[in-house]
């Protein structure tokens, strides 16, 4: 049955995989199977994007006892984003927390991402932000995408050194402040700020006293501080070390 299954979900066979499962609940084998096998169905349910047949799928796991470890459920959110199941993919993060589980780096990314299309979502989403010491998996974290979440401060990103990219579009950043903890990831590289509230002559000095021997790629158009500092391209450019 396990052979069975594996090969239905690699063809993209969902619903037969999850009527060869029932067979197999029937029949009292469940306990033969190994996690490996269930987290390789999941795997490939998330590559089809089959939201409700992985849903149904770990449902029938928990139900039946059976042991469900942190590959599973970073499937099951990848299939919920791919079919843009937003609320579900959240519910499931929620319940992978309570089970004391992390998603992966990509998993993160696709929680953050769920959460700009739910009601209030950005609350969630500032949490996640102001709380990544919590997720100890996050130190090897190198790409954040956190884009219309309107996050007031970037402060949940301090002793992180591993980041390199990140991606902070259409937030409420607002001074100096508010960006400040970019000065304690060591490795960043590339920084996106468009569409924020950056404003004031101490948000060009912290990125040319802080980052200007850091960064490649800055950019800060879309926020009032770009207008408001006189000749802002030529003292941004010209204090850059890089």
């Amino acid at each position: 049955y396990s052979t069975l299954m594996v090969a239905c979900a690699k063809a993209g066979n969902a619903t037969r995989t999850l009527e060869l499962f029932g067979e197999v609940l029937r029949r009292d084998i469940h306990p033969k199977f190994d996690h490996v096998t269930m987290d390789l169905i999941l795997c490939n349910f998330a590559k089809g994007g089959h939201a409700e047949e992985a849903l149904e799928l770990l449902r029938l796991m928990k139900l039946n006892g059976m042991p469900i470890v942190d590959v599973a459920y970073n499937a099951v959110i990848a299939a919920c984003c791919r079919a843009e199941r937003h609320q579900a993919l959240l519910e499931v993060y929620e319940e992978m927390r309570s089970a004391g589980l992390q998603p992966d780096e990509i998993g993160y990314s696709m929680v953050l991402k769920a959460y700009e299309h739910v009601d209030r979502g950005w609350e969630g989403a500032a949490e996640m932000v102001r709380d990544l010491d919590r997720a100890a998996r996050l130190v090897a974290l190198t790409t954040l995408d956190v884009s219309d979440n309107q996050i007031v401060s970037l402060e949940g990103l301090r002793d992180h050194p591993s980041i390199t990219t990140l991606v902070a579009v259409n937030n409420k950043l607002k001074d100096a402040e508010s960006i400040q903890a970019l000065g304690s990831c060591a490795q960043l590289v590339t920084v996106d700020l468009t569409k924020n509230k950056l404003e004031g002559r101490s948000v060009v000095d912290f990125f040319l006293v802080d980052m200007s021997d850091k960064l490649k790629l800055l950019k800060l158009q879309g926020n009032p501080v770009v207008s408001e500092v006189p000749s802002y391209r030529k003292t941004l450019v010209s204090g850059m070390k890089r």
